[in-house]
């Protein structure tokens, strides 16, 4: 019976270390170093730096940012418009303006138009397109119809010469004088450019012959024919 007894105590003992040999075996396999498992992890790793590396910002691939230029369109200013006079073949009959009182000027008009004739000799010395000073105070009486009487009116200022010299010669002298009235009466009077207009002649339209009828010279005619015409349209 003891032996019976001994022999279950010392069964009993190597199941017990059995067992514990058992769970130190388990726990061994448990804290084993596993190949595959750090291979994966190892490989995820990898991946992790690769995705990083694409996500960073390489200078060479920054695209620079495009500025479309600012497109202004200019602002159109239109010019002032004054009508264009339109010249007919009607007879310009003479009369008085109270504001010519210089001797030698005429003013003539009809329905549509008048005009203020000046000699060019009392505005030019000879073969000359320089305004004498001696000229203002014809040229004053002139800005005070244009600038009170006909302030809003279209000016057409015409030149026109003798026959001396030759067309082409007669016809360039025609328009320096006609431009060098109008520059004074825009420098002096600040009459605008824009309400004015030039335009010379030449020996063209005469009011006088040029020469008798026995071919000699005429100076009184010529005389006539040397003038400055400031022509208004009503």
């Amino acid at each position: 019976m003891r032996l019976f007894l001994f022999s279950c105590s010392i069964a009993t003992a190597l199941a017990i270390a059995a067992c514990s040999n058992g769970q130190q075996a388990t726990s061994s396999k448990d804290l084993e170093f596993k190949p595959a498992e750090f291979q994966q992890s190892e490989l995820q790793q990898q991946n992790l730096s690769v995705e990083t590396k694409q996500a960073e910002v390489k200078p060479n691939e920054v695209k620079p940012i495009q500025v479309k230029p600012i497109q202004v369109k200019p602002i159109k200013v239109k010019p002032l418009k004054f009508k264009q006079i339109q010249f007919r073949s009607v007879e310009l009959k003479p009369i008085k303006l109270k504001e010519i009182t210089f001797k030698g000027v005429e003013v003539r008009e009809n329905r549509d138009l008048t005009a203020i004739i000046l000699p060019a000799d009392v505005l030019f010395d000879f073969d000359k397109d320089n305004i004498r000073p001696d000229a203002e105070v014809a040229l004053r009486q002139v800005e005070t119809v244009l600038t009170q009487r006909y302030a809003n009116n279209s000016v057409r200022i015409d030149g026109h010469t003798d026959a001396i010299a030759d067309n082409s010669y007669n016809q360039n002298l025609s328009e320096r004088r006609a431009n060098s009235v109008k520059r004074w009466l825009m420098q002096q009077s600040g009459i605008e450019s824009a309400r004015m207009t030039t335009r010379g002649y030449g020996e063209t339209v005469p009011v006088a012959a040029n020469t008798k009828a026995d071919g000699s010279d005429n100076p009184e005619g010529r005389q006539k024919n040397r003038r400055v015409e400031i022509v208004i349209q009503k």
